[in-house]
């Protein structure tokens, strides 16, 4: 049968008994395995009963080892007579001739797939697996050998994975969930062996658990209806998923006595992917048709930049968010460092998609350093309108490192119909640019998504002008302004000029405003910052931009803020600065009904020595906070944005982005360019070599 076919049957997926014939170290059903075969279970009338009245049925067996236990060709002979589709999550660890009088006696057709665990740590040979394997391919049942990434091991599972693959057997590779050697996994993979794995990966979602899955409290799932797990702790228990054995149900409460198919909210906290996301059981997404061609031993390895690729489009730029978003943060840095980190010679391209849309392509290569920082920037931004170039995607070593959209924002197109919540700001909302990252891209709020139109080195006239610009465009359901620090020591900075500009922000659409966030504190007025400063880039030497900002992330750099000495004098205009504007800030949102995002608050370091930890400037946070404070900003306006929808009509966000067929059609020229006004006051021009491109 075509794996797709599974998306929609119902599963029940069972233990008979936790008896297996192989001790595994890292095995996840250590704490109840035993060497005792029973055969109560399958005999039982209760089970039997059930079976015969259900719907046709997915059923997963596993174990222990469910090939071992007697009654077991007669329970599947059973259950295959009511229509009912069999899996099997084995060692295979079985005689051949054992094997074959199953497979004379059980109905090929009947057979879904096989989930074959190779275990290596038990010194199963791999001629051992393929012998057995061969007899399933004769009856055409589908199937794959899965290996559990054993660091020490990983060499060897990738020699044996090819071997499968050359022999047309599926192959596949999951991580070791647990204690394995005094580690606690898959936390505790060092980066190079993260990479190693995750280059092996045949499935996605099984790459995905890596990062310990998705964060699920809340998320819509089918586990718990349609989709249940009996047994799994010898306990005679029913639980929604195989790591929900914390959260027993009421089998009577579930499709299966009910009739009722609908989704319920997850309650455990996090989803591993797996079986969940393969097969759309959470609604995140499937790889259904991927996995069909692993189990018609077509699978292939997919590589660390194909996981982190899936993981940002179809995990977080859903809105989804991940356990360890900082492990995937240290793969990510490191695949980008490898691939761009002295990267200067590129290759532009343009590939045209259907009749209308022009992709422009930067391929780098990996020999070479930018010089300067606006020689990487240029690749993305107009230096003679300071807008960013629509249509862009910057790659290297098959890793897609920024990509401008249409609309010449930040990442990927908007999705027609879906609310639409934007984001405006300078360098800090963009997030790093060698990087798809921002903590735009972490909103949390369902059903919404969000689009970065945010621009590095824009002050509050420039912002305010691409607001403009994409509300002829965008019909915004919200928007999140994140003004930034180039209107409060130079430029404009009078209260009466902050609230002209403010004012003319609203719409129709839930109005957010940030304060300022920063990581100076009343004690850096006296302190300062020399002791916490760790760089090796010099301050006055601003070029060096790129590579500071790159290594920052591996190497925990600290600075202050682009050429400028870190004076103490410095020092307090920058927090005078900063304190003035979020006092006139929150004035201000009180009295206009505005939704104020209090970052300043929410980001203040709690003492002087933690400084450096969620910011690598004095202005800017590192990627690990995105998602926190993607989250807090959700979290802001999630309520203000919910009542805003429920009072629109289903069309109203139907064909937001009006399409352009080219970066011309955008109406980029150099007449659009909101000039840096001058310092109104008598402080220097700290801004000067700041962005090149002024």
């Amino acid at each position: 049968m075509h794996m797709s076919e599974l998306v929609d049957m119902p599963w029940f997926c069972f233990t008979p008994s936790t008896a297996c014939n192989i001790k595994c170290s890292y095995c996840s059903q250590s704490d109840v395995r035993t060497n005792t075969i029973s055969t109560d279970l399958l005999q039982d009338k209760t089970l039997l009963e059930f079976i015969s009245y259900i719907p046709p049925t997915h059923l997963f067996i596993s174990g222990g080892e469910p090939l071992i236990l007697p009654g077991m060709r007669e329970f599947v002979n059973f259950a295959s007579g009511y229509g009912h589709k069999i899996s099997f999550d084995t060692n295979l660890c079985i005689p051949v001739k054992k094997l074959e009088d199953y497979l004379s006696y059980w109905s090929a057709e009947s057979m879904c797939y096989w989930n074959i665990s190779h275990h290596l740590v038990c010194d199963i040979k791999l001629e051992y697996i393929m012998e057995r394997v061969a007899l399933l391919q004769e009856r055409g049942i589908s199937n794959f050998v899965k290996y559990v990434g054993v660091p020490e091991m990983l060499p060897q599972i990738k020699q044996n994975m090819i071997k499968l693959m050359d022999k047309g057997i599926g192959a596949a590779v999951t991580i070791i969930y647990g204690n394995w050697l005094g580690k606690r996994m898959p936390g505790d993979y060092t980066i190079e062996e993260s990479v190693e794995l995750l280059d092996m990966v045949t499935l996605n979602t099984f790459g995905l658990q890596l990062f310990d899955g998705v964060l699920s409290k809340g998320l819509s799932c089918r586990a718990g209806q349609d989709y249940i797990f009996y047994n799994m702790k010898a306990n005679d228990e029913v639980i929604p998923c195989c790591h929900g054995s914390q959260f027993p149900i009421n089998i009577n409460k579930t499709f299966f006595a009910t009739g009722d198919r609908s989704r319920t909210n997850c309650g455990i906290g996090n989803c591993l992917g797996d079986v969940m996301l393969t097969f759309n059981i959470n609604g995140v997404m499937n790889e259904a048709d991927r996995f069909d061609a692993l189990c018609a031993g077509k699978s292939k390895f997919l590589g660390a930049e194909s996981v982190v690729k899936f993981i940002n489009e179809e995990i977080i730029q859903k809105g989804y968010e991940l356990k360890n978003y900082g492990k995937f943060l240290e793969v990510e840095k490191f695949l980008a460092g490898k691939g761009i980190r002295n990267a200067r010679k590129h290759t532009i391209t343009e590939k045209k998609e259907g009749n209308m849309k022009i992709t422009r392509r930067i391929e780098l290569e990996s020999i070479n350093a930018f010089n300067r920082y606006s020689d990487w920037q240029n690749l993305y931004m107009d230096q003679n309108t300071g807008r960013l170039i629509p249509d862009t995607e910057i790659w290297s070593g098959g890793q897609r490192i920024i990509r401008i959209n249409a609309l010449g924002c930040k990442g990927n197109d908007p999705e027609t119909g879906i609310p639409i919540v934007g984001f405006f700001g300078d360098s800090a909302t963009f997030g790093a640019s060698f990087s798809e990252d921002s903590w735009s891209r972490h909103l949390n709020i369902r059903g919404c998504q969000p689009l970065n139109a945010a621009v590095e080195g824009y002050n509050l006239d420039a912002i305010l002008a691409r607001y403009r610009e994409l509300s002829q465009r965008v019909n915004f359901a919200c928007v999140v302004a994140y003004t930034g620090w180039h209107n409060i020591i130079y430029n404009e900075t009078g209260e009466k000029y902050w609230k002209a500009k403010l004012e003319e922000f609203a719409g129709d659409h839930v109005l957010a405003f940030c304060t300022l966030a920063t990581c100076l504190t009343e004690e850096c007025r006296v302190k300062g910052l020399d002791s916490l400063i760790c760089t090796d880039s010099p301050r006055n030497d601003y070029a060096n931009y790129f590579e500071y900002n790159l290594d920052s992330l591996n190497k925990r750099y600290f600075n202050f803020w682009c050429n400028i000495e870190p004076t103490l004098e410095n020092i307090t205009k920058i927090v005078d600065g900063v304190q003035r504007y979020n006092d006139f800030l929150r004035r201000f949102c009180s009295e206009r009904g505005h939704v104020l995002i209090d970052l300043h608050s929410y980001m203040l370091p709690s003492s002087y020595e933690n400084i450096p930890e969620d910011f690598y400037d004095v202005c800017h946070p590192r990627p690990s906070v995105y998602q926190k404070i993607g989250r807090y900003i959700g979290s802001a306006i999630e309520e203000p944005l919910k009542d805003f929808l429920q009072k629109r009509t289903d069309k109203f966000f139907i064909e937001t982005v009006n399409p352009v067929s080219s970066p011309e059609a955008f109406g980029i020229t150099g007449k659009d360019v909101v000039p840096v006004g001058n310092c109104d006051r008598d402080y220097e021009d700290l801004r000067k070599n700041i962005y090149p491109l002024w």
